[in-house]
């Protein structure tokens, strides 16, 4: 009987230290991609027309971190820390490149800097992926824009499908809930 019962706390135990949130951007096309910046959000963020959200409303505290980045195309680029099972991967370090500094919004009058480990540590537990910022590379195309989550203010500011603007290359969001793994996918295809 003391098995059965410890069974199932064993299998909760081993499914916590395998959660994790980790960010993949795929690129699949033709061309490569300029990733800019990454934006975060709080776990908790309300929607619009939730009650307290009237409207479009930023929400706090949010984080955004400067990646700067060429993504060759056939490329991968992966943010994530497996020392976690909840935190947000802002201290991502086998990231290449790696994020070193975030920008911490607390209100609108209270911005700044922290590196990137204390960023995980302070802030990890409370955010989640909100978007990407880039732009196609392809010479005879062009178009970008923020690709991510658009539960939240969804205005046309972040959409979760980007197309270029001749169509030749496109780019896709999707958020993937496996057990206790969040997997925040974007991916970018020729047309």
């Amino acid at each position: 009987m003391k098995k059965l019962f410890l069974l199932p706390l064993m299998v909760l135990f081993f499914n916590a230290l395998l959660a994790q949130k980790t960010l993949y951007v795929y690129n699949f096309s033709s061309y490569p991609i300029e990733m800019g910046s990454l934006a975060t959000l709080p776990n908790n963020a309300i929607t619009p027309g939730n009650p307290g959200n009237t409207g479009c409303q930023i929400q706090y505290p949010n984080l955004y971190g400067s990646v700067g980045y060429i993504l060759p195309a056939g490329n991968t680029y992966v943010l994530e820390n497996l020392d976690s099972a909840t935190r947000f991967p802002f201290y991502s370090p086998d990231s290449v490149p790696e994020i070193t500094q975030w920008l911490v919004s607390t209100s609108s009058t209270n911005t700044f800097s922290l590196n990137s480990t204390n960023s995980w540590l302070a802030y990890g537990n409370g955010q989640q992926f909100h978007y990407l910022k880039f732009e196609f590379e392809n010479p005879s195309d062009s178009g970008g824009g923020n690709i991510g989550t658009t539960d939240y203010c969804n205005t046309g500011f972040v959409q979760d499908a980007i197309v270029s603007s001749n169509g030749s290359m496109a780019a896709y969001y999707s958020e993937n809930l496996v057990g206790s793994i969040t997997e925040y996918v974007i991916i970018i295809l020729d047309n």
